[in-house]
């Protein structure tokens, strides 16, 4: 069975507190070590995994997840999802991630990689999605997906990977990770929203792409399933169109950012 997932549409909403449930405890390694340890969370690769306030400033809470010094440091965390089994063996059920990303900044940067691994009862591994490798340093980098859970699912393994380039320190950071049954609808730091349109969707020879607005600046992208970038363009025109004759049949995702503003919305190719 193949498995796709989409990066979501990320709801641009003014001071929305965060509403859906989140089933990653301690998301944002903000809960009191206990014996030097991270609660809720498992070391697979390295020792030294703890708690970061600083340089940088965490994206969200007090604090952030930190490898320590390992070259190589792997963090995790099972979630039981034994409970969906019904939507999850239906093939409907889909569960919704965010987290941020971040590295110091040091040239080559180190790398910060998230793993999402759907296991069945007995440990086997269905279907990994991974996210990474990312060497974002200037601020912390959002990722948004939707991710279909295989018919057998009864597990998700969460791993964060960071591996380090340079310096002693293994410096791929994590923040403010969700995973749940709703998309995350909050990012209270955006004001502002193009609410774009695609026509016609689906579509077998070219799409228009209208805002309501404009947004000087604007990048559009199309990505595949895989999160592959397709297409890049900047967007001028309060009508842009753009050619997709080239693509192969499937589900697409097209990606209009600026500055901190980030909407995705799905395109169907005939």
């Amino acid at each position: 069975m193949k498995t796709i997932y989409i990066f979501l549409l990320a709801v641009i909403v003014s001071g929305l507190d965060l509403q859906a449930q989140n089933l990653i405890l301690n998301p944002g390694c903000d809960d009191t070590l206990v014996d030097g340890n991270i609660p809720h969370w498992q070391e697979i690769i390295g020792n030294n995994w703890t708690q970061r306030i600083a340089s940088p400033d965490p994206q969200g809470g007090n604090s952030y997840f930190f490898p320590g010094v390992a070259a190589t440091a792997e963090l995790a965390q099972v979630i039981d999802i034994a409970d969906d089994s019904l939507e999850i063996d239906n093939g409907t059920k889909y569960y919704y991630f965010t987290g941020y990303v971040r590295a110091y900044a040091q040239s080559p940067p180190d790398e910060s990689n998230i793993f999402l691994q759907f296991r069945d009862e007995g440990e086997a591994l269905l279907t990994s999605f991974n996210f990474g490798p990312y060497t974002q340093t200037q601020i912390w980098l959002r990722i948004d997906s939707a991710l279909s859970a295989p018919p057998g699912a009864r597990k998700i393994d969460i791993r964060l990977h960071s591996v380090r380039h340079n310096g002693s320190n293994n410096d791929g950071y994590y923040d403010e990770l969700y995973l749940g049954n709703s998309p995350l609808v909050g990012i209270p730091e955006i004001k502002q929203h193009a609410n774009f349109t695609i026509y016609p969707n689906p579509s077998d020879g070219s799409i228009t792409l209208a805002l309501p607005g404009l947004f000087p600046g604007s990048e559009l992208t199309i990505l595949n399933a895989e999160g592959q970038q397709l297409v890049r363009r900047e967007i001028t025109e309060h009508f842009t169109v753009i050619n997709i004759s080239t693509l192969p049949p499937g589900i697409y995702l097209v990606k209009l950012q600026h500055e901190k503003m980030v909407e995705v919305k799905k395109m169907i190719k005939k």
